[in-house]
């Protein structure tokens, strides 16, 4: 399987060369210089959003829940509808590099800066989920991990957004083909089951409905579209995808696709989905620390910037054992902090600190009570929502 790992790896690095000239600037390594068109956009958008996620995760939730377990990764295909309809032209239509550069124009800028800290931070959770997953699912010892880390951020840095964006387009075929050869070739039959979700289902589906809606890895796929109206088609065909994604994987998992009987099939599969999220993470990331935190316009400095947070994902990965508490840190950090500034931004002339510092405030005051990540995130999901409420009311 390693050598496997290295072939593909080495093939992106090879398809990612003719880009590297296009990403010399800020807007051609961060935003694929606003050049993807409806197709390569709605390709890229529901490769990266099926990732880690989608594949390990949403497999250990099938096992444990049956049917149920796949209304995480569905939820976030109806995320990318609801954007669809929503905000995509309108993300587009900023004409910035980053989510946090959409918020400075309004936000103060202590807030500005901490936002953009707490999605660095959610980023690395993630980029650290999808290593953890790439490990789990060859069984790598960490010498093998870090050498295939080592690759994906090669080839992410040669061309930045242009080879993501090209490359995903390659990797969500094979996603698809995979899962369809076990739907005409099923290796066994297993009987699926329905659980109703628990609170701890719902927590996760919550996170991924509107971790879709409003994310940097998304966002940063938008505004690569080539206009506004791109940026919305995009949304809607990447959650359509999605969805059908998620009904693929759940029938071949009724016909025997699973991670414990991995072959080369099985095992290209997951590790072209978790490699398609891996590298947008990086280049996304990348964008957030060299425009929102340091003010970084050099090149080469952006290019360290990507291997700096590759390294620090791969440590994160090999020293965190459980991929579901991951996944959830890395989204509960996330919209904490930046749902409720990203909607006052749509809704209102200014983004008030408070739609930062009630939400953040709240989940951690609920916490240090009740210890329960879930509870604390829905609590601030509510005070959040009181807050916007009394903002539109009174403004």
């Amino acid at each position: 399987m390693f050598a496997i790992a290295i072939a593909f790896l080495l093939i992106m690095g090879v398809i990612s060369v003719p880009f590297a000239k296009k990403s010399k600037t800020k807007e051609g390594y961060f935003v694929s210089s606003r050049g993807l068109k409806t197709a390569t956009l709605s390709f890229t958008l529901a490769a990266t959003t099926i990732g880690g996620s989608a594949i390990v995760v949403s497999l250990k939730l099938i096992e444990k829940y049956g049917i149920s377990g796949i209304f995480m990764d569905i939820s976030g295909g109806i995320g990318l509808i609801l954007l669809s309809f929503t905000l995509a032209n309108r993300v587009r239509g900023t004409g910035a590099l980053t989510l946090p550069s959409i918020l400075k124009t309004k936000l103060n800028s202590p807030s500005y800066k901490a936002i953009s800290i707490a999605l660095i931070l959610a980023e690395i959770c993630w980029l650290a989920l999808s290593i953890k997953g790439i490990q789990i699912l060859g069984n790598f010892s960490t010498g093998k991990t870090a050498m295939i880390t080592s690759l994906i951020v090669g080839y992410s840095l040669i061309g930045g957004q242009w080879s993501v964006s090209k490359t995903d387009i390659i990797q969500f075929l094979l996603i698809v083909i995979g899962l369809i050869l076990y739907l005409i070739n099923p290796l066994s039959t297993k009987k699926l089951f329905l659980k109703i979700p628990d609170f701890s289902l719902i927590y996760l589906c919550t996170l991924m409905l509107i971790s879709h809606i409003i994310g940097p890895d998304i966002y940063s796929k938008l505004l690569s579209a080539k206009d506004e109206k791109t940026a919305k088609k995009g949304a809607f065909f990447s959650g359509v995808l999605k969805i059908l994604f998620s009904i693929l994987l759940i029938w071949a998992f009724k016909n025997g696709f699973s991670l414990k009987s991995l072959n080369a099939f099985v095992f290209l599969t997951v590790f072209s989905a978790i490699v398609s999220s891996i590298d947008s993470m990086l280049i996304t990331s990348t964008s957030i620390i060299c425009e929102d935190i340091l003010s970084i316009n050099n090149n080469r400095a952006m290019k360290l910037a990507t291997v700096i947070i590759g390294a620090i994902s791969f440590l994160l990965a090999i020293f965190t054992p459980n991929i579901i508490s991951l996944l959830a840190s890395g989204y509960t950090i996330l919209l904490v902090a930046i749902t409720f500034p990203a909607l006052s931004f749509f809704l209102f002339k200014k983004v008030e600190n408070k739609s930062f510092l009630i939400p953040v405030f709240a989940f951690f005051v609920f916490y240090a009570i009740t210890k329960s990540t879930e509870f604390s995130f829905f609590s601030s999901l509510f005070f959040g929502g009181l807050t916007l409420a009394y903002t539109k009311i009174h403004s």
